[in-house]
C-alpha cells in the first residue's frame, strides 16, 4: 500500500488525479489534498506520506516554496519521496535536479491519463524501495554473511512474499522457484540450501537475547527459514497499519 498527498493550486487537477489514479491502482491510497505550503508541511508530518504529488504553476513564490518544503523534509526527517509536476519542468531539473527527496518530473502538458499512469508506474517502483530499505533494516539485527549470494537470496524472498500480501505461502514450492526465476538460476534446491545455510550461521554468530526479542522466544530455540521470512513480512505490515484480526490485506 502506497500513501499519497497531492499538493495543488488547481482544484480539477487534483480531482482529475484522484480518480485516474485510485482507479488505476487499488493499491495507491490518496490521504489528503492540500492547497498551500503550510497545510502540506503539515500532512507531511501527521500523515509521513510515502509520496507528495507537487502539482502547480510555476512562479519564484512556489520555487521558493518547494525548497522550504524541501528543508522542513529534512529537518523532521520526514521520509517522503516527491514527485513535481509542471509545464516548465526543464528549468525545474536544472534548479533542483534529481536528490533525496525528489524522485521525478512530470510534464504538466500530459493528458490526466498519461501522468496518472506515469505517477502509478513510479509509485511501484517506490514501494519497492521502500520494502527493499525496511527488509536491509530489519536484517540489519542479525549477523548476516552479507557478502554472500543466499544474503540477496534471502532478501529476495522476504520480497516477493511481502509484495504477495498474504502469509499462507508454500515456501518449499514457490518462493525457492520465484527466487530462482529471478537470479535466472535452474537449481531452486542450491538456493534453498544456501538460505538454510545462511539463517543457521545467523543464528549461531547472533546473540541470543537479540534473537529472542525478535521473535518473542520464551526459550532458546533456532529459528526457522520460514519463521524469518514471516515474521519480517509481520513487522513490515504492521508498520502499515493494514493488520487487522490477524489477516492481512490482500492487495
Amino acid at each position: 500500500m502506497v500513501n499519497m498527498i497531492i499538493a495543488t493550486n488547481n482544484f480539477n487537477h487534483a480531482k482529475n488525479m484522484f480518480n485516474s489514479i485510485t482507479e488505476m491502482d487499488k493499491n495507491i491510497r490518496i490521504i489528503g489534498i492540500s492547497s498551500n505550503k503550510k497545510e502540506t508541511i503539515e500532512r507531511l508530518k501527521n500523515q509521513s506520506p510515502d509520496i507528495l504529488i507537487l502539482d502547480f504553476e510555476i512562479s519564484e513564490r512556489n520555487m521558493i516554496e518547494i525548497q522550504h518544503m524541501l528543508n522542513e523534509q529534512r529537518e523532521k526527517e520526514i521520509n517522503t519521496k516527491i514527485i513535481i509536476i509542471s509545464k516548465n519542468i526543464e528549468k525545474l531539473k536544472k534548479v533542483y535536479g534529481y536528490n533525496e527527496k525528489i524522485c521525478y518530473f512530470i510534464d504538466r502538458t500530459y493528458n490526466n491519463d498519461n501522468i496518472s499512469k506515469l505517477i502509478v508506474e513510479k509509485s511501484i517502483n517506490i514501494e519497492h524501495w521502500y520494502i527493499k530499505d525496511f527488509i536491509s533494516k530489519e536484517l540489519e539485527k542479525f549477523q548476516f554473511n552479507k557478502t554472500t549470494n543466499s544474503y540477496k537470496y534471502l532478501n529476495d524472498a522476504i520480497f516477493i512474499v511481502i509484495c504477495s500480501g498474504k502469509l499462507d505461502f508454500e515456501l518449499e514450492k514457490n518462493i525457492y522457484k520465484k527466487v530462482a526465476q529471478i537470479n535466472k538460476k535452474k537449481n531452486e534446491l542450491v538456493i534453498k540450501w544456501g538460505i538454510e545455510k545462511l539463517v543457521e550461521q545467523m543464528y549461531i554468530n547472533t546473540r541470543y537475547c537479540v534473537i529472542q526479542d525478535y521473535f518473542d522466544f520464551t526459550e532458546d530455540k533456532k529459528p526457522t527459514t520460514k519463521l524469518l521470512i514471516r515474521t519480517v513480512t509481520e513487522k513490515y505490515y504492521n508498520t502499515l497499519n493494514i493488520w487487522y484480526g490477524g489477516c492481512f490485506y490482500e492487495k
